[in-house]
């Protein structure tokens, strides 16, 4: 299966074909009106809950994206989701889709993006709604629009986790992804986490231009005891063999792995990271589409991450045509040139600590 570059992905997304999306069945179904403040002081634990795997062959989703948005504000070198015009998820299919997913035992869902907090009353609307239905929530940010209200508002919401996507620590002309922008949000961030109980971590893209910043932002979210999860841009065009210059960033992620700093990835997947990036990947059992899945704005299902810009149809929230000898023909085709780690941290996202709230004094995040 070829991969696609960052224009070519876009222009599929913006004007190819797509399957039929989730329609309103009579009169549009509305979130409930946020309650907020729910709570003036709450210290409860910050755990995300993942429910046990389903047999080989059964779709019982235990973690599933739910992209609210596919539009965002900063220009990545490897996304193509900038100012792109592809329409938001509406109220209807969001409340459908959180209804389905509980009906399917499912009770972990992120909101991702483009980015989520383009719409944070959308955000805080579909958090208050799954968070009251027993869903574990996680929010998926770069984290300029998090401003303070925002982070009372999710928490009180009983968001239980809160991911920053970040690529450098300073500005940089091809990371836009920057955790000094977001400094003041970040130490309010730490500082209610313990108030609201809700988890923080660092998602770190991994690419050719920010080996020295993963380093530092590794070390920044270890001081400050925060989790981080580590990525490759599958979506960047890149072939298996493209990074071999960043072995020794991964045996120093190892080695930090090893000698106690948190990480979401276990050495094993970071192994297998190395072995990607040289050009060979011992061959993995892939759950997408059976454990995890993707819903999009407009409510149609995928099986993984990144193949989402993909035509076929896979189904709607309520309606998924998950075949379980059509995933294996899919994954026979993709699963050489894919490394993703969502599907896989996703089950291994049981409990994350929470962060010293001092932990971005002085020698913080600078």
């Amino acid at each position: 299966m070829p991969i696609r570059t960052v224009k070519a992905t876009r222009d599929l997304l913006t004007s190819g074909p797509r399957p039929a999306p989730l329609m309103p069945s009579g009169e549009p179904l509305t979130l409930p009106e946020r309650a907020f403040p729910q709570h003036a002081e709450r210290i409860v634990g910050g755990t995300l809950h993942i429910g046990a795997s389903a047999p080989p062959g059964e779709f019982q989703p235990s973690m599933a994206y739910l992209f609210t948005e596919w539009r965002c504000d900063l220009d990545c070198h490897a996304c193509w989701a900038y100012q792109n015009p592809v329409r938001c998820m509406t109220e209807d299919t969001a409340r459908r889709s959180i209804d389905w997913l509980h009906d399917t035992g499912c009770r972990a869902v992120a909101l991702m993006g483009g980015e989520v907090l383009l719409r944070p009353q959308f955000a805080h609307k579909v958090v208050y709604y799954a968070a009251k239905r027993g869903f574990s929530v996680q929010v998926t940010t770069h984290g300029r629009r998090l401003q303070r209200e925002v982070i009372d508002q999710l928490g009180d919401a009983s968001v239980a986790a809160v991911e920053l996507s970040v690529s450098s620590d300073a500005d940089c002309q091809k990371l836009s992804q920057a955790l000094r922008q977001n400094q003041p949000a970040l130490a309010y961030l730490l500082e209610q986490q313990h108030l609201y109980g809700f988890a923080v971590l660092f998602g770190i893209n991994i690419s050719r231009v920010n080996r020295r910043d993963v380093e530092q932002l590794a070390q920044i979210a270890h001081h400050a005891s925060v989790a981080t999860r580590y990525h490759l841009h599958e979506s960047s065009g890149l072939a298996p063999g493209s990074f071999q210059p960043l072995d020794d960033l991964i045996d120093w992620l190892i080695e930090k792995n090893q000698t106690g700093y948190q990480m979401i990835n276990s050495v094993r997947q970071l192994e297998e990271m190395k072995a990607f990036l040289n050009g060979t990947l011992q061959e993995s059992i892939c759950r997408a589409g059976q454990n995890s899945l993707v819903i999009r704005p407009d409510g149609t299902l995928w099986p993984c991450l990144p193949m989402y810009s993909a035509s076929s149809d896979w189904g709607v929230a309520g309606e998924p045509r998950f075949a379980p000898g059509r995933l294996t023909e899919m994954k026979r085709c993709c699963q050489p040139h894919c490394l993703s780690t969502i599907h896989a941290a996703a089950c291994r996202f049981q409990r994350l600590p929470m962060a010293n709230a001092e932990g971005l004094g002085s020698n913080g995040a600078h």
